[in-house]
């Protein structure tokens, strides 16, 4: 979940985005009035050891080895007490008593990250530089050069008597102090103030940082970094043959021509490229026609789409406020960096200005469905699509939950080309220097003619090797000048090649490689005592499962992140090192992927087996990893982009839904669809019960709290027809299914039936944050297709969250 934040940099401490949360947390009680905290609950690791002055009470925390050693029943009591990984301080307010049963010694006390968090945010006299007048949250932080940045100093005066202090603003550019402003204020006790401050940007010829630096009574009290970018002069040359579908507005916007087309209608042929812009598919219900013309070699530029437009991958609120640069050698991405890609100026029209959350969040029924951004101001991207995980495609820019999601995608499909921004670029083109930016470069890139892919690739190795390059969508071509070697392959028999592939787990290629099997582990923050035997085992060892930094293992493994190297149940994965004899070699960290040259042929390895995950999750990720090397080495791929619903997406199926408060649904035939009419109402899976009206108390739950919603058994319908009865092994696909909250199968666990009949048990649970399941059905299903599914979700653990179940 840190990945959202702060991207791969989650892997090095996941903490700093726990620090990001909880400043943003504490400055948004201060700033709203609010001027007492308790910070405890999710943060309590945050809890600093405190430094002189802070705490006003004395430090009477200590730590023994007799904590550690007493049976975990009698300290079970005090879990409030806190530790770090280096000196096992505590991490719990200073004035809480430390039993006497545990000792003391002499550990010196360290303060943590998050201890300038309570020197700054949590003082009586709380000063902060916030957003101008009028829209004081405001993170705006990208400008060009010559503008004028407005912002104020806020301060809230929480002590119980009246003070006075002065307060000074400096602006420094590329680390030079520009300008300052200094302000001699006052403050009752309980007032609040927000003084309005503004400068004047420099002119600047490149991409420049700039920081604003607040001091109050000479001492730093807070920091807000901005990026100058020169000003824009991008100049688009026309594009022949170009068409639009929407209003032409965004087209108008940056200088181009285009021919307005109907979207319902074929793609004349004088028409070679097409731009999309925001919900212009808004009503369609297949756009076959733009199938065909990828096909032909038609490329199209697709902009902000909402889930109502049939588009093939499935638009989601996501509400992103930051996004991560996954191809930087791509043009795309030229000229941007991360930071840019955070908190853009104004609104992200995408989606609503407000999003308010139902009541149920209030008693913490749905933590997997939260949502972290309420409005839309300074949105990154309001909707994304879900990564990939096979075709012919480079995410250049992801975000959200794990970098799951795509902001910006390239893909290819036939002989044309689809260049995807989910990026809220639209109502920001000539606003915001890098949302512009990223628009430009997508202009200039979609006006590229792309090069043409490669058909296939030779093949030496046994018939596993062979399917799983068919499964990937890769086709056979003894004429390519790239090899794959599989187990039993040789260089010898791949012949004259210029790239060569070692699938993993082969044991080829043993004059070049070194290659061990292994679990990839890595050190990180101990948890807290959780009453768990298998928690007090993790934190006694201090492990989690690692990743690797594909980043390091050159152009082909472009396009991923760390986060696609981090498989959850730790999978079995190959060490790969290269020997002497290979050189110009590039590799990740921990060994799982990289490339060298052997014998003037470049040699390609990865360590990843989609064979050998059992989750979907980690193995969508392990195949996406194939995808994106076999994309980066330009070969052709057999999938193609749908503009039209799959028949086999139960997420646009009709759903009801009824309660079985008694738990005995199936005696009464639920399983078979036998349940009275007047019973089911009709639900959208993907969005809690709760929030669609399912509230009512449970009455053989007669302790559940006033306003709790229904706790309990419930069970969810629909009917599809499928185009023919699929054979031999084939999976239902329910992706948030949340029975899991320790990440394994519990008593409290859900069903799926077919046609009446119960499917075996889930098989690859992953995901502890969204949840998801697998259900291998051979049978159960009538001849021509049709199937009927019932879903029974025994508490209120459990929900159907996804949007997307195949």
């Amino acid at each position: 979940a840190a990945a959202r934040f702060i991207g791969d940099s989650a892997f090095e401490n996941w903490l700093e985005a726990e620090k990001l949360i909880f400043r943003a947390s504490m400055r948004n009680y201060r700033m709203n009035g609010v001027d007492s905290v308790t910070p405890w609950g999710r943060l309590w690791y945050s809890m600093p050891a405190p430094r002189k002055g802070v705490f006003k009470e004395k430090d009477r925390r200590r730590l023994s080895w007799k904590y550690f050693t007493m049976p975990l029943a009698e300290s079970y009591e005090d879990q409030w007490m806190k530790m770090n990984s280096w000196y096992y301080c505590l991490r719990a307010l200073p004035d809480r008593p430390w039993p006497e049963k545990y000792g003391e010694s002499y550990n010196r006390i360290q303060p943590t990250i998050f201890a300038d968090i309570y020197e700054r945010e949590m003082q009586p006299l709380f000063c902060a530089i916030a957003g101008p007048a009028g829209d004081l949250f405001s993170q705006d932080h990208n400008y060009y050069g010559g503008e004028r940045v407005e912002r104020s100093i806020f301060a809230v005066n929480d002590d119980l008597a009246a003070r006075s202090f002065s307060a000074e603003l400096r602006l420094s550019v590329d680390g030079k102090e520009y300008a300052r402003s200094t302000h001699e204020l006052a403050a009752e006790p309980g007032e609040t103030l927000a003084v309005p401050v503004g400068f004047d940007l420099p002119q600047t010829t490149k991409r420049v940082s700039a920081k604003l630096a607040l001091f109050i009574d000479g001492q730093l009290a807070d920091e807000f970094a901005l990026t100058l970018f020169p000003a824009s002069s991008a100049k688009h040359p026309e594009m022949p043959g170009l068409g639009v579908i929407g209003d032409g507005s965004f087209v108008a916007k940056t200088g181009l021509k285009a021919e307005r087309l109907d979207k319902n209608a074929p793609v004349p042929a004088r028409i070679t490229r097409i731009i999309v812009e925001r919900n212009a598919f808004k009503g369609v219900k297949t756009a076959e026609h733009l199938e065909k013309f990828l096909a032909r070699g038609g490329q199209i530029l697709m902009f902000e789409q909402n889930d109502s437009t049939r588009f093939g991958y499935h638009a989601r609120k996501r509400r992103l406020e930051h996004a991560f640069i996954a191809t930087a050698d791509s043009a795309i991405a030229e000229g941007l960096q991360n930071e840019d890609l955070s908190f853009w100026r104004g609104r992200a029209e995408s989606v609503a200005n407000e999003a308010v959350p139902h009541p149920v969040y209030q008693y913490g029924i749905a933590p997997g469905a939260s949502i972290p951004h309420l409005t839309n101001r300074n949105l990154v991207a309001g909707r994304t699509v879900e990564l990939p995980s096979y075709g012919n495609f480079r995410p250049v820019i992801t975000g959200g939950y794990d970098r799951a999601e795509a902001v910006v995608l390239e893909a290819r499909s036939g002989n044309g080309r689809l260049l995807l921004c989910m990026a809220d670029v639209t109502s920001r083109y000539g606003i915001d220097p890098a949302a512009t930016l990223l628009a430009d470069n997508l202009l200039r890139e979609f006006a590229k003619t792309p090069s043409a892919l490669l058909p296939g690739v030779r093949y030496s190795g046994d018939d596993a090797g062979k399917e799983f390059l068919s499964s990937l969508g890769i086709a056979i071509n003894p004429a390519s000048q790239v090899g794959v070697l599989g187990k039993g392959g040789t260089l010898a028999r791949l012949g004259n090649v210029s790239t060569v592939v070692r699938l993993p787990f082969s044991g080829t290629l043993e004059e070049a490689v070194n290659a061990k099997s292994f679990e990839l582990w890595c050190s990180t923050w101990p948890r807290y005592w959780n009453g768990q035997f298998s928690g007090t085992l993790e934190l006694l060892k201090d492990l989690r499962p690692g990743t690797d930094f594909p980043a390091s293992a050159g152009h082909v493994f472009s396009g991923l992140s760390a986060c696609d190297f981090y498989f959850f149940k730790l999978p079995e994965l190959e060490n790969l090192r290269f020997k002497t004899q290979v050189s110009e070699i590039e590799t990740t960290p921990n060994g799982l992927a990289g490339k060298g040259v052997y014998q003037g042929v470049k040699l390609i390895v990865c360590g990843v087996d989609p064979a050998r995950i059992q989750s979907g999750e980690a193995r969508g990720k392990a195949l996406r990893i194939w995808s994106v090397l076999f994309s980066n080495l330009n070969i052709e791929n057999a999938f193609r982009i749908r503009f039209s619903d799959s028949p086999l997406d139960l997420s646009r199926s009709q759903w009801t839904f009824t309660t079985d408060p008694k738990g005995d649904g199936e005696a009464r035939g639920f399983a078979e669809g036998k349940c009275p009419k007047e019973k089911l109402r009709k639900i959208i899976p993907g969005i809690i019960w709760e929030a669609q009206g399912v509230t009512e108390r449970n009455p053989e739950l007669p302790n559940n709290p006033p306003g709790s919603a229904y706790d309990g058994c419930a069970w969810y319908f629909t009917t599809i027809r499928l185009p023919e009865a699929p054979k031999g092994k084939f999976c239902f696909h329910i992706n948030g299914l949340r029975d899991i909250p320790t990440f394994q199968r519990t008593e409290q666990q859900s069903d799926l039936y077919i046609n009446g009949k119960k499917l075996p048990a889930p098989v690859g649970i992953y995901n502890g944050y969204f949840g998801g399941q697998s259900v291998p059905a051979r049978h159960e299903m009538h001849p021509k297709g049709l199937c009927s599914g019932t879903v029974r979700i025994p508490s209120h653990d459990a929900m159907l969250f996804s949007e997307e179940a195949n």
